[in-house]
């Protein structure tokens, strides 16, 4: 798949000019390691020679697009992606693996959230993958002493649903 495929299949419904701005995004985020190309593909390719991404790349620029509506600091998308990425590529986590592939597979309802704590100059950021009930139920037992901020969580379930087809 080039970087306009998934282009096209993370943002179906985008105009010339916002599917032009979302290649040139892809494109960025291959460079500096959030998204990862199909075996044997370097990141730079050379003048007239398309990049090949690995169908799993589809699901990680679906979640890169959403995360990037937060406007949060690319340092703090950037440390959430690679650290997730590194449990689901790698299999670093079993856990996480597994639950990124329920979320990809629609086998189960999972959600990535992410939370900021205080303090807000420097906020410390936490995030996992959970099932969506294991989750609400965890939040809603929160205490209101922790500092915790901001909470924020991406339906993946839902998300990945959206590019099948």
């Amino acid at each position: 798949m080039t970087v306009t495929d998934l282009a096209k299949r993370v943002l179906p419904h985008a105009d010339e000019q916002e599917l032009a701005a979302a290649v040139r995004q892809l494109r960025h985020w291959t460079q500096i390691g959030l998204l990862s190309l199909g075996a044997g593909e370097s990141v730079f390719t050379g003048t007239g020679r398309h990049r090949e991404y690995e169908d799993s790349a589809l699901y990680s620029a679906a979640l890169l697009f959403e995360i990037g509506k937060w406007k949060l600091p690319p340092s703090l998308i950037d440390r959430v992606v690679k650290s997730l990425g590194f449990s689901i590529e790698r299999r670093a986590n079993a856990n996480d693996w597994q639950l990124w592939q329920d979320a990809v597979s629609g086998k189960a309802d999972i959600v990535l959230w992410v939370e900021m704590h205080k303090p807000a100059d420097r906020p410390g950021l936490v995030f996992g993958l959970e099932g969506r009930m294991s989750f609400a139920n965890r939040l809603s037992n929160k205490s209101k002493s922790d500092d915790h901020v901001s909470t924020f969580v991406v339906f993946l379930t839902d998300l990945f649903s959206r590019l099948q087809g």
